[in-house]
């Protein structure tokens, strides 16, 4: 298995989804999971095997996750696969307990909100598949971008989960950026980010393709 998870997933579990949240970022690999009792905190890591290891913020316990049949995203992160769950009861690296198999499924990207303010009148560079493109946003909602084929202009909102809405005045398509990390000053200004872009090549409100994560890093700082 590709040592690579992230995001928003689910364990169906004794017929409960058990949610799970992994993060990866510059403070570390950390996160949270709902056992029914409400959401608990961890750290975690994974080994050249793709074992992941959790160690809870209680202390009380450790366990150890292993997975088969694994399907992954385009970027390599798990999408879904057979999870065999081992516990350590009392942290002395014995496992006391095997659970499983569960299927694991990701539900989606943790969104980390941006707010107008982080947006109006900077200029970010977008590290892409095909190059790299320089983005425009004025504190009119107005702004560019330029694809490698000349400067496109766009009008530009943020919706109410904080991820960035691009129409193009062309009319011919919309663009959605979704943030699932965020490098701030101590102004809270972006300096760097990576991002999920959504393409609606139809203005049906239907999301057609997703790309990403790519690199986002303020060019105004």
């Amino acid at each position: 298995m590709s040592a690579a998870l992230y995001g928003s997933c689910a364990i169906n579990k004794q017929k409960l989804n058990n949610t799970f949240e992994f993060k990866n970022d510059e403070s570390g690999k950390y996160g949270t999971v709902d056992w029914g009792f409400g959401p608990e905190s961890f750290t975690w890591s994974l080994d050249e095997q793709g074992i992941a290891y959790v160690e809870y913020g209680s202390g009380t316990e450790q366990d150890k996750y292993t997975f088969t049949d694994v399907l992954r995203n385009d970027d390599g992160t798990v999408q879904s696969a057979q999870m065999m769950i081992f516990v350590d009861e009392n942290m002395d690296n014995i496992y006391d307990t095997e659970e499983g198999p569960y299927t694991f499924t990701y539900t989606g990207p943790i969104i980390s909100p941006v707010t107008t303010t982080q947006l109006n009148d900077q200029s970010f560079t977008l590290n892409h598949n095909d190059g790299s493109s320089p983005f425009a946003f004025s504190s009119l909602g107005t702004g560019s971008v330029d694809w490698g084929f000349g400067e496109e202009t766009f009008t530009w909102s943020i919706d109410t989960e904080g991820r960035v809405l691009v129409v193009y005045d062309s009319g011919n398509e919309q663009d959605r950026y979704t943030f699932i990390s965020i490098e701030e000053d101590g102004n809270s200004n972006i300096v760097s980010a990576e991002v999920i872009l959504e393409v609606d090549h139809d203005l049906d409100d239907i999301y057609d393709e997703t790309e990403g994560p790519f690199e986002f890093v303020n060019n105004t700082q």
